[in-house]
């Protein structure tokens, strides 16, 4: 009986503390994470445009450095 009281309360602590949270806040935080990233990746999309009008040979060194620069955006955004 008494591990069922524990779980209980466990789950009443668990409870109050998901009421606490504000969706919406979080909602309008993820939709701006989100619209930042689109407009990065449409600005790296068009530095890899405007490289390759530059450099139809293709430029693979500034290409690899723009790819390295949205990795470490998308793995600074997703932290």
């Amino acid at each position: 009986m008494d591990e069922h009281l524990m779980y209980r309360n466990q789950l009443i602590k668990q409870i109050s503390t998901l009421q606490s949270v504000d969706v919406s806040l979080l909602k309008r935080e993820l939709e701006a994470a989100q619209h930042d990233l689109v407009y990065k990746l449409h600005t790296l999309a068009d530095e890899v445009k405007e490289t390759l009008v530059r450099n139809p040979a293709v430029d693979e060194q500034r290409l690899t450095q723009l790819l390295e620069q949205f990795e470490r955006y998308v793995v600074s955004v997703s932290q």
